[in-house]
């Protein structure tokens, strides 16, 4: 174990090496804190990760070493003073745009005051594993609850509202709006939404039973129903290819702007 430690530590010196003089890499460490059979976590404000429980790391800062890095990281977003008792962790992550290389210590409480920036922190706590899978699983209740109160706003829409319009539209537009105007956040339905995307068809399979069921009242309507379906699906296509490459193009020229003022 010490010899795969060392040779750990001669590559990532290396790495650093090529990554102050070609910038082709990125080198995170950190800091795992345990206490009473506790961890403690910090919560994600920023944009990518919002709401996310991660120990606590960042970027290694120019001619700094692996230690003083994750020392200076734990202390300025947790606010705590720790000591380092040897790497237990080491990882690398390959993104779009970079190698990141992660390093994670052993770190030995010395002194337990926490305080943190509201702006890149959302929360620091000591939680154990039960606690954590627990916030966990209401994180995503809270998401369900809050897509499914829009879905019943939907329903009563469409019993109020005399128009050929499904609930399930009504739905839709509400929660677009909502998300629009900041007043739900994409972070507060994101996981469920896409967990609710992998499982859509099996959403279908009601919707084919029936098909199957009430097939002699359908067969002399094939035809008509068949033309129907295809022409809407190729309406949709080109609605939505339009409006898609209006809200890029539109993105595109706000930045382009941007950058002229910047300039």
């Amino acid at each position: 174990m010490v010899e795969i430690i060392v040779l750990y530590r001669y590559n990532i010196k290396e790495i650093l090496i090529i990554n102050l003089e070609e910038k082709i890499m990125n080198i995170v460490v950190g800091g795992i804190i345990e206490k009473d059979g506790k961890y403690l976590l910090i919560q994600e404000a920023k944009k990518m990760c919002y709401g996310k429980w991660n120990f606590p790391a960042g970027r290694l800062e120019f001619k700094e070493s692996l230690k003083q890095g994750a020392i200076r990281e734990i202390k300025e977003e947790t606010g705590c003073d720790v000591e380092l008792n040897g790497v237990c962790y080491i990882a690398n992550r390959i993104l779009e745009d970079d190698l990141r290389i992660m390093v994670f210590f052993n770190a030995k409480l010395v002194n337990e005051n926490i305080k943190y920036d509201k702006n890149e922190i959302l929360d620091v706590k000591w939680i154990g594993s039960t606690n954590f899978w627990r916030s966990k699983l209401m994180k995503y209740l809270k998401q369900f609850l809050i897509i499914l109160i829009i879905s019943f706003i939907g329903e009563i829409l469409k019993e109020i509202l005399p128009l050929p319009i499904p609930a399930s539209i009504y739905g839709m537009v509400i929660l677009f709006v909502c998300l629009l105007t900041k007043v739900i956040k994409l972070e507060d339905v994101r996981e469920t939404g896409k967990f609710l995307i992998e499982i859509m068809p099996v959403m279908f399979i009601p919707a084919g039973v029936g098909l199957m069921s009430s097939w002699n009242v359908l067969r002399p309507l094939i035809l008509p129903v068949g033309i129907i379906t295809v022409v809407t699906v190729f309406t949709v296509m080109a609605v939505s290819g339009r409006i898609s490459q209006a809200i890029i193009r539109a993105g595109q020229k706000n930045e382009e702007s941007a950058g002229t003022i910047d300039e």
